[in-house]
């Protein structure tokens, strides 16, 4: 967590995370390489799609790129390739050499969780009488997460919640069924997940981290739906 918020200050617990971060990728990339071979698809890991990001509207072109990189059926079977504008930085390669492209993803996780972007404590009955409703204002700061912050009040970081079976990780923050906020949030997530889906697409760690609880509920949630829509076919 305290890489994300800046307080992680020892060079070798930085170095740990990036090559932990680093073997991770290096499996994911291995099991997404055997999975195509299973399927017999042809990896096209020397085409790629190149994309130009601002630093100073990071989340907003990111969101730009991945509405663009999802839609379009020729462009989404290659290798999304990033760099940010008037940076000399690119990709020199795939895979592990693909700095450039991994910073970006790590840039966008933690813009994801910096209080610039997210919504801290202040209560939404507060907020209701903003207007929300349209989807242009997904760039807002958003209520997106349980806000648990940094001692600089900054970043949301991951830490436990109250039900002690809960792991580590950040959580969706509650939104009642009529909440203004609520259009603009569920397009935020249909980003964060087309940034999970993009990275592990070609081999990289999204490190968005999100609590393992809510993997659980989102798993058994979509495997109520699935065994309605079967039901609903037989």
């Amino acid at each position: 967590g305290e890489a994300f918020s800046g307080g992680a200050a020892d060079p070798t617990a930085l170095q740990l995370q990036a090559d932990e971060i680093y073997g991770m990728e290096e499996a994911l990339a291995a099991r997404v390489s055997a999975a195509f071979r299973a399927q017999n698809w042809e990896e096209q890991s020397l085409l790629c799609v190149k994309a130009a990001v601002r630093r100073t509207k990071l989340l907003e072109d990111a969101a730009s790129v991945m509405e663009q990189y999802s839609h379009d059926y020729r462009t989404k079977k290659r290798r999304l390739e990033v760099r940010f504008e008037g940076e000399s930085g690119f990709d020199a390669a795939s895979g592990t050499e693909a700095g450039v492209t991994r910073g970006f993803y790590a840039d966008v996780a933690e813009a994801l969780l910096s209080r610039d972007n997210v919504q801290g404590s202040t209560s939404l009955s507060s907020l209701s009488s903003m207007t929300v409703t349209d989807g242009k204002r997904m760039h807002q700061p958003l209520p997106l997460w349980i806000s648990d912050v940094d001692e600089s009040d900054q970043a949301i970081v991951p830490t436990p919640r109250a039900d002690p079976g809960s792991g580590i990780g950040i959580y969706p923050r509650p939104l009642g069924p009529g909440s203004p906020w609520k259009p603009a949030v569920l397009q935020k997530f249909r980003f964060i997940g087309r940034l999970f889906a993009a990275a592990l697409r070609d081999g990289f760690v999204f490190p968005l981290p999100l609590s393992a609880s809510f993997f659980e509920i989102g798993a058994r949630l979509y495997q109520n739906l699935f065994q309605k829509s079967i039901k609903e076919t037989t």
